[in-house]
């Protein structure tokens, strides 16, 4: 009878054990989830993003073409930006 008793409770530990690992590993599992969830979202709006950004360089240096803090700004983010000529006066 002794050995049964000692048994079940042995096998209550590693069940309890098993249980909480189980705990563990979902709530890890759901925040790596999350993360990996925002990673994507940032990765799928970044091209948008860029093409906004280049956007509203090429508009910044159309109306201050020769800051130099906005040219050191633009080299620093990669981003080349072609100003469009300048409509001739008439």
């Amino acid at each position: 009878m002794k050995v049964v008793n000692f048994s079940l409770a042995v096998l209550a530990v590693l069940v309890s054990i098993i249980i909480f690992s189980n705990i563990a590993l979902i709530r890890s599992n759901n925040q790596m989830q999350a993360d990996l969830g925002a990673v994507q979202q940032i990765a799928q709006n970044a091209p948008r993003n860029r093409e906004m950004l280049i956007r509203l360089a090429n508009r910044i240096t159309q109306d201050t073409p020769n800051d130099p803090k906005l040219k050191d700004l633009l080299t620093r983010l990669q981003i080349t930006v072609n100003p469009a000529p300048a409509a001739p006066a008439k």
